[in-house]
């Protein structure tokens, strides 16, 4: 079942809602590269805090009408350096988006690569023995050897995805060529594996590179 990506909530980290201005999608870089971008805004928080000054109270150009009363019009009140405490919110929950968006990249990773050591996370899982390579809508159908252990072999290559993923597609962190952005790895057999793209470049991409993965099978 088609199940491996939507694991990662491919919806973008919002908050609260389609429209909300702190969009962040957590495939648009690593977890690493999210962190930064979440420290750049916080320390823009904390400038935009540090120019608010509570001193610079003073009455309100604008006439306070909810507020009249026997006395005749209350002076109403304002500060101009509120705005930076405005601004600062607003950095800090595009903070926040970011941090999300990383621990949402780390969580994949952790569970598509259960049991699996960090340091072999990275390794290039192998495909084969192969039997056949078949074009499926989207991409290849892989009939391995009844000697290999389809579900092993799909458990493996989701968690170098995962890891791929998790650090942006970066060429140091994909070992394999076959290995790019919007992948399904599914166990469609007993000996079965599919790997398939929602995009005609993609699909073309994994029907080449599982082909020369396997050593030229067809």
């Amino acid at each position: 079942m088609k199940t491996f990506l939507a694991a990662l909530g491919l919806a973008v980290v919002t908050g609260c809602g389609a429209s909300n201005p702190h969009r962040v999608d957590p495939e648009e870089m690593s977890a690493e590269a999210h962190r930064v971008e979440a420290e750049r805004e916080a320390e823009q928080a904390r400038a935009e805090k540090a120019r608010y000054n509570p001193a610079k109270t003073e009455p309100s150009p604008f006439r306070d009408r909810a507020a009249e009363g026997d006395l005749g019009e209350a002076v109403a009140l304002h500060n101009p350096s509120e705005e930076h405490l405005r601004k600062a919110q607003w950095h800090d929950a595009h903070a926040s988006a970011h941090e999300k968006a990383a621990r949402k990249l780390e969580t994949f990773e952790d569970e598509a690569c259960a049991g699996v050591p960090a340091r072999e996370r990275g390794a290039c899982p192998l495909l084969g023995p192969v039997e056949q390579i078949r074009d499926v809508a989207g991409g290849v159908a892989i009939d391995l050897s009844q000697k290999v252990n389809a579900a092993a072999a799909v458990a493996s290559m989701r968690c170098h995805y995962a890891y791929a993923r998790a650090r942006g597609f970066a060429k140091e962190a994909a070992a394999c060529p076959l290995y790019v952005r919007g992948l399904e790895i599914e166990q469609a057999g007993a000996h079965t594996i599919e790997i398939t793209a929602k995009d005609p470049a993609t699909t073309a991409h994994v029907r080449q590179a599982a082909r020369e993965d396997a050593g030229g099978a067809h």
